[in-house]
C-alpha cells in the first residue's frame, strides 16, 4: 500500500495538482489522473500547464525537449438550439442548470461533450519561477464529511446499532453512533462510503447500479459496492493529511478498503 502514502504526498491538501497559470486545483478525474501520473513519474511539483499557457508564466518558459504531455479533459455543454458560432452555443453545467430552472428550458435541448487537452508538469519545463508552497492546517474530519453531506443534501442519522446504509427512498444515510466505531477515521470512512452510494441517486448521477439494483450479491449490486468503496478510499485520503503514523494508518485502514473492494470484485 505504498501508493497510499505517495497519494498523500502528491495530492494532499498542500500539494494537489493545480493549474500553473490560475493556481486553481484540478477536480474530478483530472485530479486523479494527474496525481497518479505524478506518482509514477516522481514529480514533486503540483503545477501543470498546457503548452500554450506557458507564455503567460514567463517569456522564457518552455517545455523541455522530448517531454510528453498528460491528457486531461474538460466537459462543456452544447446548446442544441443554437448554431455554431452563435453566442451561448457552448456553456458550462451551472449555466445549463440555470437555463433549465429559470427559463424553462428542456434537458434534451443540451448535450454534454468533452474537450481534451495535453498538460505538462512543471518539472517537464524550464524557465518557470520556483514553487512556493503554502502550509495548510490539517482538515477536521467531521467538518470534511459534514460539508459533503450538507452540500449534497443528504442527512446522516445515527440511529443504528450494527447497520450502515443509504436509503434511496428518503435520500438519507443511517449509521451507528460514533462511539461504536473503532476510530474517528472508521466512522467517517463508512460515512463517505454511503455518500458514495447517494451520488448515484436519480436526482444526481442517476447511476443504474443504484437505481436498478439486482439485490444483494448480484452483479449490479456488486458493481455499486465497488463504486461506493472506491469513493470512500479516494475521498478519505483527506482525513489523514499529516505524515505522522502513516505506516500504521496504511496498515489498518487501506487494508480494509482493499479487502472490501476485492470481495466485491
Amino acid at each position: 500500500f505504498s501508493w497510499v502514502k505517495q497519494w498523500h504526498t502528491v495530492s494532499g491538501p498542500d500539494a494537489g495538482p493545480v493549474s500553473m497559470t490560475t493556481g486553481k486545483p484540478y477536480r474530478g478525474s483530472n485530479a486523479f489522473v494527474l496525481s497518479m501520473t505524478a506518482l509514477m513519474k516522481g514529480y514533486q511539483d503540483p503545477r501543470w500547464t498546457t503548452f500554450s499557457q506557458l507564455s503567460r508564466v514567463s517569456p522564457k518558459a518552455h517545455v523541455n525537449k522530448g517531454e510528453h504531455g498528460t491528457t486531461i479533459q474538460r466537459w462543456l455543454v452544447s446548446d442544441l438550439t443554437k448554431k455554431k458560432g452563435e453566442k451561448g452555443k457552448f456553456i458550462d453545467f451551472p449555466e445549463m442548470a440555470r437555463l433549465i430552472r429559470d427559463e424553462n428550458r428542456k434537458p434534451e435541448e443540451f448535450r454534454a461533450f468533452p474537450k481534451f487537452y495535453s498538460v505538462f508538469n512543471a518539472e517537464q519545463c524550464s524557465g518557470i519561477p520556483p514553487l512556493k508552497r503554502e502550509k495548510h492546517e490539517a482538515i477536521n474530519q467531521d467538518e470534511y464529511v459534514t460539508k459533503i453531506s450538507r452540500s449534497m443534501g443528504v442527512p446522516i442519522y445515527n440511529d443504528q446499532y450494527d447497520n450502515a446504509f443509504y436509503r434511496p427512498s428518503e435520500d438519507a444515510i443511517h449509521l451507528p453512533n460514533r462511539d461504536l466505531f473503532i476510530s474517528e477515521y472508521a466512522y467517517n470512512a463508512v460515512a463517505l462510503h454511503e455518500l458514495g452510494h447517494s451520488s448515484g441517486a436519480a436526482n444526481r448521477l442517476n447511476r443504474s447500479s443504484l437505481t436498478n439494483t439486482d439485490g444483494f450479491g448480484g452483479e449490479t449490486y456488486a458493481f455499486e459496492e465497488l463504486v461506493a468503496e472506491m469513493t470512500s478510499a479516494f475521498t478519505s485520503v483527506a482525513l489523514k493529511p499529516d505524515e505522522e503514523g502513516m505506516n500504521e494508518f496504511i496498515e489498518k485502514t487501506a487494508a480494509n478498503h482493499y479487502k472490501y473492494v476485492k470481495s466485491w470484485a
